[in-house]
């Protein structure tokens, strides 16, 4: 079969088993939802133990990041793992190590900060490896835009699961950064800053977090559906 025949498959993906993967993402988008608007702490002026530091939500984030590689491997097998889906992996793995604060854990500051390899109180092999994990994060990025980015943006405009469930784990890591710390630079604009809107605020962080993991999740469980679904039209 011709290349222009397996792009119209590859160009019907968002019609083929699709209603699944939007049902379950906007069911996912209505739990996150109503979790920030419904959790309510049981003592007044904390914030509820599932949004703690120490609490559930925050240990489930990164095992959701090491379960997407799971499915990675699992769905695609290691050859497809260590090849096209290697710098997916890589950003997977950096997510889930930051979830569980590599960053600083090990060292007297965070390794993404300048001041860290200038500091004299961390080892040179602490530098090295730093480096080492920083650039390779980054090469994945830069990697995973260039090679599918164009793809990415055309999935969109055809309504993709793969592409639409990717843009919402973005949208969620570009979010829940947002909102970390936004209290003190809206209390400087003038806006009203409660102890209540502090608290939700918290909430909403935590809960964008988790989404980030899930709906990766979701994408490559799409990915693999289509593929399926192509390679079963072709047969």
């Amino acid at each position: 079969m011709s290349h222009q025949h397996l792009s119209a498959y590859e160009l019907a993906d968002s019609k083929i088993g699709n209603g699944r993967f939007f049902v379950l993402m906007a069911a996912v988008l209505l739990v996150q939802f109503l979790t920030v608007v419904l959790t309510h702490s049981p003592v007044v002026g904390k914030v509820h133990p599932l949004f703690r530091e120490d609490g559930p939500i925050e240990a489930l984030s990164p095992v959701g990041y090491i379960l997407c590689v799971v499915l990675i491997i699992a769905l695609g097998g290691s050859k497809f793992a260590l090849t096209r889906a290697f710098s997916l992996i890589v950003v997977l793995l950096a997510m889930a190590t930051r979830e569980l604060d590599f960053n600083n854990r090990f060292t007297t500051m965070s390794v993404t900060k300048v001041s860290f390899f200038r500091s004299a109180d961390d080892p040179l092999h602490a530098k090295i490896l730093a480096f080492a994990a920083l650039a390779l994060t980054a090469w994945a990025v830069i990697h995973m835009l260039v090679t599918y980015g164009r793809d990415f943006l055309a999935g969109l405009r055809r309504l993709s699961p793969m592409s639409v469930a990717a843009a919402l784990s973005v949208s969620m890591i570009a979010l829940s950064e947002g909102l970390d710390g936004i209290a003190r630079p809206l209390a400087k604009l003038g806006f009203p800053i409660t102890l209540e809107t502090i608290l939700t605020l918290v909430k909403a962080e935590e809960t964008l977090e988790l989404g980030i993991s899930i709906f990766a999740a979701l994408a490559i469980l799409a990915y693999f559906s289509a593929r399926q679904d192509r390679q079963g039209m072709l047969k």
